[in-house]
């Protein structure tokens, strides 16, 4: 993970709480590694934690800065073993100020180094960022030094560094690690370790993100996690519906599993009788969130004679537009804002109903965590989580995604039932709940992880050269033919897909190609519809890729194009040859 702040959502708390269920419940040993130089102090975040009842005691919290600026000299030198320092550096320090950090900025203000200080006033990291040219950003030097001052360790990226601190973490012994955060997933997918299994966990909806009406920013770290996931030995999702759209899209394989969130510290016997009126949502006051629709839905649902009050706990960068979206629609005595909450979601327990308007999520956990207290859900039928939580009519409400005026019929609904039908519904939300138990969930993660471990693929071992021989516009779409020749047998080779990835990061698929053998290597034909690439930006170029598995090797390469004669056009897109040769798409113009 990143960082575990003093704040945190559902991302966090899963990651909490799954740790702890594998702690407590499997009898795992259990650390969470951290990797944010924001990161408080890891074992006073820990003893909090464990204090607040949030992380069993038996889960510790490490973080990379913490251990460089902590740890023996004889323990830095051990991190460092493989990447023993070869550059003299001692002229470009920089002189300690007496505080924890000195930085060399450029005219323009972009910090092209960063040196670190422990406690002692003794410098244990220098973060050189322009290498190649002095003054201008480019190329990465970081050199870790022991409390005498001497360099013990370099290394030519972050990625690298962190490489050697989680080695150095786990050992030689044997480990799962369970990779819970985007970014960080996108700095460990080529980490491969004989004794290490790795396991990415999706938490919410990233091929949804990459779409240009509701783009989500992936940035280069997630989309190197989200384009590499069959690198990892496995990949968790949450729902059956999400897996099965990853499969059908080729972003996964064999390697991925279903196993939702568990809902941990449910109330027991919650009652069942309370305000019928009142709703109550937790959640961050973000733009994918869309809480301006059950705003809107409170205003209907009064509009139609219904007393529907609304409470939102939580904080984020839309607090200011929800505020004035209250006012002008002069609901103020019907909906709320909170604020954040430690403990909002024991809300939960005396609301008669909460709702679930995101544009998308990877489970929603907080569906659980109301129906666990008795809460009716209300919610959107999104990509995912919802409709393999709720049972509509039974345990909750599903209404049309986007529609607000079902909102406002649901929480009408929900008003003018009787108490016994009422009764029925909280119970049935409760017993739906308990299929999430800490027990349910922890032994399909033991189940999966014991099946996964027995099936590490090396990744990127082997090399691979890709031609292009042919592409015709075909049955609306592109048919590739393309020669595949590996650096090992060709009788060894199972699969090739044509990949492709924009380069604007909007933009991720794959489809499997027909093999047939040739002297050398294989011939693969893949026929790929236009419809993949109805949802990419105009403005996106997207590169093709071959994706090549084989014996004991996985790897991808560019596909070369040169001479080959180009289609004019594809169903609104043209392949073309790059300034280096190589196979890209691009909109026609």
């Amino acid at each position: 993970m990143g960082i575990i702040p003093e704040t945190f959502g559902g991302m966090t708390t899963v990651l909490l709480q799954r740790s702890s269920a594998l702690a407590d419940l499997a009898g795992r040993r259990v650390e969470i590694l951290t990797k944010s130089a924001s990161m408080p102090d890891p074992a006073k975040r820990a003893d909090a934690l464990h204090a607040d009842g949030r992380l069993s005691s038996q889960v510790g919290i490490r973080n990379v800065w913490w251990d460089l600026r902590q740890l023996p000299d004889q323990g830095l030198a051990h991190l460092a073993s493989q990447h023993q320092a070869t550059i003299p550096v001692d002229e470009e320090l920089l002189e300690p100020d007496g505080s924890a950090e000195v930085r060399r900025r450029s005219e323009d203000g972009t910090v092209l180094q960063t040196d670190r200080f422990r406690d002692d006033g003794t410098r244990f990291l220098s973060d050189r960022q322009d290498v190649r040219t002095r003054g201008a950003r480019g190329g990465r030097r970081l050199t870790v030094f022991d409390h005498s001052g001497n360099a013990v360790g370099q290394w030519n990226s972050m990625r690298a560094l962190y490489h050697s601190w989680v080695d150095w973490a786990i050992g030689d012994g044997e480990a799962i690690l369970i990779i819970d955060s985007a970014h960080t997933g996108g700095l460990f997918f080529d980490y491969q370790r004989e004794n290490v299994t790795t396991v990415q966990v999706i938490h919410t909806h990233h091929m949804r993100q990459m779409r240009s009406d509701d783009r989500g920013e992936l940035d280069s770290d997630v989309m190197n996690m989200f384009t590499h996931l069959d690198w990892y030995d496995g990949v968790a999702v949450l729902t059956n519906r999400q897996q099965t759209d990853l499969l059908e899209a080729g972003v996964v394989g064999e390697n991925s599993f279903v196993a939702p969130n568990m809902l941990i510290g449910a109330p027991e016997n919650p009652r069942l009788e309370r305000d019928v009126h009142r709703g109550v949502i937790a959640a961050r006051l973000s733009g994918v969130k869309r809480l301006q629709h059950p705003i809107r839905a409170i205003q209907n649902a009064r509009g139609a004679g219904v007393d529907a009050r609304l409470d939102i706990f939580g904080d984020g960068v839309k607090e200011q537009p929800l505020r004035e979206l209250i006012e002008e629609l002069d609901v103020s005595d019907g909906v709320a804002l909170k604020g954040y909450a430690p403990q909002a979601r024991a809300q939960f327990q005396s609301a008669s109903f909460t709702m679930l308007t995101s544009v998308y999520e990877g489970q929603g956990l907080v569906l659980l965590e109301a129906m666990a207290a008795g809460c009716i859900p209300i919610a959107y039928d999104i990509e995912y989580g919802p409709s393999d939580i709720i049972t509509d009519g039974v345990d909750g409400f599903l209404v049309p995604n986007g529609d607000v005026k079902a909102l406002a019929t649901a929480v009408e609904r929900l008003t003018k039932m009787t108490d016994s039908e009422l009764s029925a519904m909280r119970r049935a939300a409760i017993k739906r709940s308990q299929d999430f138990s800490p027990a349910n969930i922890t032994r399909l993660w033991s189940e999966n992880l014991a099946a996964i471990q027995g099936r590490r693929k090396p990744i990127g071992k082997g090399t691979a050269v890709a031609s292009l021989t042919g592409l015709a516009m075909r049955n609306g779409g592109m048919h590739f033919e393309i020669d595949v020749e590996t650096s090992e047998e060709a009788a060894d080779i199972r699969k090739v897909w044509i990949t492709w990835v924009g380069r604007g990061r909007d933009a991720f698929g794959r489809v499997p190609a027909r093999l047939t053998l040739r002297d050398g290597g294989v011939h693969a034909d893949v026929h790929v519809g236009a419809d993949r690439f109805r949802d990419v930006d105009e403005a996106t170029l997207i590169d093709v890729h071959v994706d090549v598995e084989g014996e004991g090797f996985l790897v991808r390469t560019r596909i070369s194009s040169r001479d080959v004669p180009m289609p004019v056009n594809g169903g609104g897109f043209v392949p073309y040859s790059t300034a280096h040769g190589n196979l890209s798409i691009r909109h026609a113009r």
